[in-house]
C-alpha cells in the first residue's frame, strides 16, 4: 500500500526540485503514512509513502539495485499475486532476492526482461523504474488500471504521481478545467475517459500500457489487450474452466500478502462466492461487512435496479459460512458529511452518496484490517447488468448506463456552453470505444454487438468502479482486492458465447452454475441487486436544498456552470428514484449530491475554468 511520485528530466539535474517532490509525496500520505522516503538520483527524483515499513531500510521504496554498472531505482504500488512463481523464474535466471517483496521482484524482473516483465506479472500495480546510466524513465500500469498512475509534462520534465493531488501539489502545476474537462465532468461523469485526468494536461498511463521517457521523447506502448477468437468447448467444459479460474484467482488473492483481511458481503452471488471460499480456507470467524442505511426498512421501495433488500441474503451466507458479520449503519448526516471526503479520495466528483457510503464502510473496516476482498467486476465480466439483457439498451447507440442525454444537455449553463457540445463529446467517446472493440470475423451481427457491449463495460464501467473502490479503500488504509478482475478470467470469458454466460436465461447464469453447491440456493439464484443506496426522502430534501442554495449564491463556483433554471424546475417536481441518470443507482437525489461534490471540488483545488 503505497503512494508514489517522481520527477524526471534527462537533460538537467533536479536537485533544485526536491522541495516540490516532497510536497507531492506528502500529498499522498493517505495511501501510506507509516514510511516516507525520498530518493535523489540526480536527473530523476522519486518519493514514496508506504503503509508498511520494511524491516530492511535499504528495501524501503523507492530503492535501488545496481547491476552491470547501472543503478536502477523503483517506486512501486500494488500487489503481485504470482510472486512465488516470479521469484522462482528469476532465480533460475540468476536474479536472487531475499524474499518475495513485490517491489524488489518487479525491479529485478524489469532488469531481466525490460518491458517484457509485465507479461509475467499477475496483479494490480503501478510503478516506475529509473535507469540512471541511460537517464531513462519507465512507467507501467496493470492490465485494468486498478492502480492509478497520473502524469504531466512541464518545463521539460515528466512529473508523475499515484493520484492527481500529488501532481497538483507541485507548485509548477495549475489546476485548469478546459472545455474537454468540463465535458468529462458533465457529459460522462462520474465516469471519465481512460487516460484522461480531466484536468488540463494531466493524463493517466492507460491500463495495459507502459511509457518510456528518454532522449527520444515520451512514448507510450500497449503490452496487453483482449483477443477475439472462436470459442472451443461445450457448456460443461466451460463451467469447469470457469470454476477453476475463479478458484485460482480467489485463492491466489487470499494467499498473497495475507495481512489482516476483511470481506465485503452484500448477499449477492459475487461477494458470497468469495466469502464461502475464504471461510472454507480459513475456517469460521472471518470478518465480513455490509452496509445498512438508517430508515431504509421504512422507505425502501423495490425498483427494476434494486428488486430486494440485502439483509435476508446476508444472514443466509453469514450463518452458512459462520462468519463474524459486522453491519455498519450510516445515516443521512454521515452520507452528507462524507460527500466531500469521497471527493478527496478520488480528486474528482464521484458517485455522490454511493461513494460517501462506501467511504463510511471502508473507514470502519480499515480500523481493524488493511486488506479486503470484494466481488466487484463480476457483473462486467459475466454479464450481470440489466443493459446486457434489455433489447432497448442492446440496440441503443450510446453508453447503456448513461442514456439520459437530455438531462446532461440541460445541465450545463447555456451562457457557458451549448448542451449539444456536452452530449456530442460523450457520443464521440462512445464511438471511439466501439471502433476499438476487438473483432472476430466469424461473429454474427448480434455477436459483434455483444462484444461491443462487453467491451464498453470493461473499458468504462468496470474501470470506473474499480477506481472508485481502489481510491476510497486506500484513503481509508484498506487495500481492496477484486478477484473477478483477474486477467485470466477476463481473457477466457471474453470469448465465451452469450448463451453460456446467460445460461438458463439468467444474468450470470454461467457463474451461478459453476458454484452450484457452494452457496445456499436462495443466494445462488437471487436476482441481481446493486450496491445499496438510501431511500430516505429526508436525504433528498437536504441535498436538494443544499444544491439550490449553492445555485442561488452568485459567489459559488457552480453558479455560472450549471443551468439554474433546470435544477430549480427539477427541484419542484416529484422525485423519480427508478430512472438513474448514471449506472443503476444515481437518480435525482444523487444529481443534487453530485452538484455539491462539484462545488467542493472546484473550490478545494482552486480550479480555473478555461473555455475557449
Amino acid at each position: 500500500m503505497s503512494g508514489i511520485a517522481g520527477i524526471a528530466n534527462y537533460q538537467r539535474n533536479l536537485c533544485s526540485e526536491l522541495e516540490k517532490l516532497r510536497n507531492m509525496t506528502d500529498a499522498l500520505t493517505k495511501r501510506g503514512n507509516n514510511a516516507l522516503k525520498i530518493k535523489n538520483a540526480g536527473y530523476g527524483i522519486f518519493g514514496c509513502t508506504s503503509m508498511i515499513c520494511c524491516e530492511n531500510p535499504d528495501k524501503q521504496i523507492p530503492f535501488s539495485h545496481r547491476r552491470n554498472g547501472t543503478e536502477y531505482t523503483i517506486c512501486f504500488d500494488g500487489l503481485l499475486y504470482n510472486s512465488n512463481e516470479l521469484q522462482s523464474e528469476l532465480s533460475e535466471k540468476g536474479f536472487h532476492c531475499d524474499g518475495t517483496d513485490d517491489a524488489e521482484l518487479a525491479l529485478l524482473a524489469y532488469i531481466r526482461w525490460g518491458a517484457g516483465c509485465l507479461n509475467r506479472m499477475n496483479g494490480i500495480f503501478a510503478f516506475s523504474v529509473w535507469d540512471a546510466e541511460n537517464r531513462e524513465l519507465f512507467l507501467a500500469r496493470d492490465r485494468f488500471g486498478i492502480k492509478p498512475l497520473y502524469y504531466t509534462r512541464k518545463n521539460g520534465c515528466i512529473i508523475f504521481a499515484s493520484e492527481i493531488k500529488g501532481i497538483l501539489a507541485n507548485s509548477d502545476i495549475e489546476a485548469v478545467l478546459d472545455k474537454d474537462g468540463l465535458c468529462e465532468v458533465l457529459g460522462l461523469g462520474p465516469a471519465h475517459t481512460c487516460g484522461c485526468g480531466v484536468f488540463k494536461d494531466i493524463n493517466e498511463i492507460l491500463p495495459g500500457h507502459f511509457a518510456v521517457y528518454n532522449a527520444n521523447g515520451f512514448n507510450v506502448h500497449k503490452y496487453w489487450c483482449l483477443e477475439s477468437k472462436a470459442f472451443d468447448g461445450d457448456f460443461d467444459e466451460c463451467v469447469e474452466e470457469t470454476k477453476r479460474l475463479c478458484f485460482d484467482a480467489i485463492n491466489s488473492q487470499l494467499e498473497s500478502k495475507k495481512r489482516n483481511l476483511a470481506f465485503f458481503l452484500s448477499g449477492g452471488v459475487d461477494s458470497s462466492i468469495i466469502t464461502a471460499l475464504a471461510a472454507e480456507k480459513f475456517g469460521e470467524g472471518i470478518d465480513t461487512f455490509s452496509l445498512r442505511y438508517r430508515g431504509n426498512d421504512e422507505f425502501f421501495t423495490p425498483t427494476e435496479y434494486q428488486p430486494a433488500s440485502d439483509d435476508y441474503y446476508i444472514d443466509l451466507v453469514s450463518n452458512a459460512c459462520r462468519t463474524n458479520h459486522n453491519i455498519i449503519t450510516v445515516d443521512n448526516d454521515g452520507l452528507i458529511e462524507y460527500l466531500t471526503d469521497a471527493v478527496d479520495c478520488r480528486d474528482l466528483p464521484g458517485m455522490a452518496d454511493v461513494d460517501s457510503s462506501l467511504y463510511f464502510l471502508c473507514k470502519e473496516m480499515g480500523k481493524g484490517h488493511n486488506g479486503a476482498l470484494s466481488g466487484e467486476c463480476a457483473d462486467e465480466i459475466f454479464g450481470g447488468y440489466p443493459w446486457f439483457h434489455r433489447k432497448e439498451d442492446f440496440d441503443a447507440d450510446i453508453f447503456p448506463w448513461s442514456k439520459n442525454t437530455e438531462l446532461r444537455k440541460k445541465l450545463v449553463s447555456p451562457d457557458l456552453l451549448c448542451g449539444d457540445e456536452i452530449t456530442d463529446y460523450a457520443a464521440r467517446k462512445y464511438r471511439q470505444s466501439i471502433l476499438e472493440t476487438p473483432v472476430f470475423q466469424g461473429d454474427t451481427a448480434e455477436e459483434k454487438r455483444r462484444r461491443e457491449i462487453a467491451y464498453l463495460n470493461i473499458k468504462w464501467f468496470m474501470y470506473s468502479l474499480g477506481a472508485r473502490s481502489e481510491r476510497i479503500g486506500m484513503n481509508c488504509g484498506l487495500e481492496i482486492r477484486m478477484p473477478f478482475c483477474d486477467y485470466k478470467i477476463v481473457e477466457y470469458l471474453w470469448n465465451v458465447p452469450w448463451d453460456f454466460k446467460a445460461w438458463s436465461g439468467r444474468e450470470k447464469g454461467l457463474l451461478r452454475t459453476a458454484f452450484d453447491g457452494v452457496l445456499p440456493e436462495e443466494v445462488l439464484w437471487r436476482k441481481k441487486s446493486p450496491f445499496p443506496k438510501t431511500h430516505n426522502p429526508e436525504y433528498e430534501y437536504r441535498v436538494r436544498d443544499m444544491a439550490c442554495e449553492l445555485l442561488n449564491n452568485k459567489n459559488s463556483h457552480i453558479y455560472n456552470i450549471i443551468n439554474k433554471d433546470y435544477i430549480f424546475d427539477l427541484a419542484s417536481m416529484p422525485s423519480d428514484y427508478g430512472k438513474p441518470w448514471f449506472g443503476q443507482l444515481m437518480a435525482t437525489p444523487q444529481l443534487y449530491a453530485y452538484l455539491i461534490q462539484l462545488e467542493y471540488w472546484l473550490d478545494k483545488y482552486n480550479i480555473r475554468i478555461s473555455i475557449n
